[in-house]
């Protein structure tokens, strides 16, 4: 395994890990290695709690009429996006 040598560390920097790694019952260099894991991994998303709130996020919201949203033809038509195009028959 190829080894990797840090230069100019803070001596208070030093400190803080000595003292983190002795709460986590490691060693200096496990310490460290345990930090650059987690931070290479990335955070852990909790799936399930993501979709619950998007979930809860989606019911509290008003609902739309099926179909088209309400007032986009008229808002585009004011906008000159369907001048050109003809007006289109109500379907029953």
């Amino acid at each position: 395994m190829p080894d990797l040598t840090l230069r100019n560390v803070p001596a208070k920097l030093v400190e803080q890990l000595k003292v983190s790694a002795a709460a986590n019952r490691r060693g200096l260099n496990s310490e460290i290695l345990a930090r650059l894991h987690k931070s290479v991994r990335g955070p852990v998303i909790d799936v399930a709690a993501e979709l619950r709130a998007l979930l809860d996020f989606i019911r509290g919201r008003p609902m739309e009429p099926r179909g088209r949203a309400t007032g986009s033809r008229d808002r585009m038509t004011r906008r000159g996006r369907l001048a050109s195009q003809p007006a289109r028959k109500p379907q029953r």
